[in-house]
């Protein structure tokens, strides 16, 4: 198998089936914060904890990494990070992906969606010490 701990082994799009379940987070929507750049106000991300079920898919493509969740497509992470916007991080952490938990299916029985297809949820007002929420 391709991938060893990480989905970002290949350069490949790949497609995923989930087999067991498993908690992802999903970019839902982006909400104001309380963090300033000059008197621009930076934006947060709106996360939401779900559980992926068997059926639900995986897509690693080149834009980034995409569940498909009854029927609709969101931006999915295993982890968010706990660092402020403005604080240096020389490099990112690749993922740690339960590939036990996914089964590699080909392109054609893979769902078919586009870019403009992602799912938001409306901004909102969780202003916090963080700049990223998770959404219960």
């Amino acid at each position: 198998m391709k991938y060893h701990n990480t989905l970002s082994d290949v350069s490949d799009n790949t497609y995923f089936r989930v087999v067991k379940p498993f908690e992802v987070f999903l970019l839902v929507g982006h909400s104001e914060s309380n963090t300033y750049f000059g008197s621009s106000m930076a934006l947060g991300n709106v996360y939401r904890r779900v559980t992926l079920k068997p059926g639900d898919e995986i897509q690693d493509l080149h834009g980034g990494v995409f569940a498909i969740v009854d029927g609709a497509s969101y931006t999915a992470q295993m982890e968010i990070s706990e660092k402020h916007p403005f604080e240096k991080v020389y490099s990112k952490r690749p993922e740690e992906w339960p590939v036990e938990n996914l089964q590699v299916i080909p392109k054609h029985e893979a769902a078919q969606w586009s870019r403009r297809e992602l799912k938001k949820i409306a901004p909102g007002k969780f202003v916090g010490r963080n700049i990223d929420s998770v959404l219960p």
